[in-house]
């Protein structure tokens, strides 16, 4: 699972997801969803 991942690379939450284009902005809003 990315969310996962990209939490535990982080050793937190992100403040700010970023993508490119649709495709991209639309995982950046679901992966913003789920780290909350």
């Amino acid at each position: 699972d990315a969310a996962s991942e990209i939490a535990a690379e982080l050793q937190a939450s992100p403040d700010l997801i970023v993508g490119n284009y649709s495709d991209g902005n639309l995982v950046a809003s679901l992966l913003s969803h789920k780290l909350g």
